[in-house]
């Protein structure tokens, strides 16, 4: 996106945040209960999705952006700020208003920082000072092939959501060169995701706690710190799960997360995630369709 494009959509938003701020000061506290949902927060400049490729809220977020750069890709999430020990996520990449090699989307969980004074607002930026951990599924374009294929890893240290690979190759942060770490759990290319008889891709990811029986009581289950992923080719309600075939599947220990059965899975951020690849168009969606053990939503 041009610089000066840019400018605008943020002279715009900041606008519409005046007004909403104007709006909400003159609101009773009973009115704003009434309409809780309908205004939404604004982040940092550096936002967590500065090219405005995300919109939506709640359950339901689209996907539309155009990228006319000849050799950078966009890059963006969006925080939902709904606290969550997993979810279950159906993610489409449309046929229509999508060219060139397209896009990758994902879902983002266990968002978070090792760096105590980090806050919300240093989650929910592209670029931050904070270092940010967190583990992603989803499918895009191999970069050897133009197939799309479902990928799961977790990265630690990421400093440059619009970095390369979140900057495992290195980005600068103060005169220092902090480079992420991502530890692979599903490689992009060991599966192959089909498109429907419509043509557009669709996958269901299902993010839940991974559970063992109980040392004590055979009968019961435990959880053990660590996730479960679950891929699915298509759409797959929550209530065929349990007989859908699985296009892949992983699981996230706890050790690689620094949790421990006692601590549980701790409720932290979401996000729906794209990359736009250069000289592409892009139009999808997210939408969950069950988080688990969530906290009420306060989205963005």
């Amino acid at each position: 996106m041009k610089k000066s494009v840019v400018l605008i959509d943020r002279l715009i938003k900041e606008t519409k945040m005046k007004l909403s701020k104007k709006v909400i000061a003159a609101m009773s506290a009973s009115a704003l209960l009434l309409t809780a949902g309908i205004f939404t927060s604004c982040g940092d400049e550096e936002d967590d999705d500065e090219n405005n490729m995300i919109s939506g809220s709640n359950n339901d977020y689209t996907l539309s952006y155009d990228n006319s750069a000849s050799s950078e890709t966009s890059r963006g999430y969006d925080v939902t700020k709904n606290n969550h020990k997993g979810a279950l996520v159906q993610i489409t990449l449309n046929k229509d208003g999508t060219t060139g090699y397209g896009a990758a989307m994902g879902y983002i969980w266990d968002l978070s920082s090792t760096d105590a004074s980090a806050s919300a607002e240093d989650l929910a930026r592209t670029v931050s000072e904070k270092p940010r951990n967190f583990c992603i599924a989803g499918f895009g374009y191999k970069e050897s092939a133009k197939i799309y294929t479902p990928y799961v890893s977790r990265y630690t240290n990421v400093y440059d959501v619009q970095a390369a690979n979140f900057g495992t190759k290195g980005v600068d942060v103060n005169g220092v060169t902090q480079k992420a770490v991502e530890k692979v759990y599903i490689d992009m290319g060991e599966k192959t995701v089909t498109a429907d008889s419509n043509g557009n891709y669709i996958v269901t990811i299902n993010v839940y706690e991974e559970t063992t029986a109980d040392s004590t009581d055979s009968t019961k289950t435990v959880t053990t710190g660590g996730y479960v992923v679950d891929i699915y080719n298509g759409a797959v309600a929550k209530a065929d799960l349990g007989t859908a075939t699985k296009l892949a599947s992983t699981t996230i220990s706890a050790a690689d997360l620094g949790y421990d059965e006692a601590a549980k899975v701790t409720q932290k951020q979401g996000a729906v995630y794209a990359n736009v690849y250069a000289g592409s168009k892009a139009s999808g969606t997210w939408k969950y369709l069950d988080t688990y053990a969530a906290a009420e939503a306060v989205e963005e």
